[in-house]
């Protein structure tokens, strides 16, 4: 049962599209949502695997990006702890979803959880990632909107 629902979230994690704000890639995005949530439900945390943390993530970004922000928000609380346990706390995945999850707080309106993640995602970037690695950027670029906000 393992393999085959791991097998279903590797699926849907490569099916999801990656920019879920492209207007070409909405209907795909609307039409894998349920089928991640499916997934999702009938299983608790401490079984989702990377891939599971992959659909998670990017079906997080499609609700961000919708409007969604508390759907999206406990998707990538979900997604981040998937990949801890998965692939490691400094691993360049687990801090990409961290980097959302700040992001969605701050979409949110919760400067308070959005500004120390930024912080601590930029902090362990910059120590496990070459100085010209793209999620540094980001990382940065999210930390500085926030404090401006």
């Amino acid at each position: 049962m393992a393999h085959a629902r791991d097998s279903a979230a590797a699926l849907l994690a490569i099916a999801f599209p990656t920019d879920a704000k492209h207007p070409a890639n909405l209907p795909t995005c609307r039409t894998l949502l349920p089928h991640v949530d499916a997934l999702t439900r009938r299983h608790a945390p401490d079984h989702d695997t990377a891939h599971t943390a992959r659909a998670l993530d990017r079906a997080a970004s499609y609700r961000q990006w919708q409007g969604g922000l508390a759907p999206a928000v406990l998707g990538f609380q979900r997604a981040v702890t998937a990949r801890e346990r998965a692939s490691g706390p400094d691993h360049p995945d687990t801090l990409d979803s961290r980097n959302n999850l700040a992001g969605t707080y701050e979409s949110a309106g919760d400067l308070g959880r959005a500004i120390p993640l930024y912080e601590r995602t930029l902090a362990d970037a910059e120590r496990v990632l070459s100085p010209g690695h793209p999620l540094i950027a980001a990382v940065r670029v999210g930390l500085e909107r926030a404090r401006s906000t």
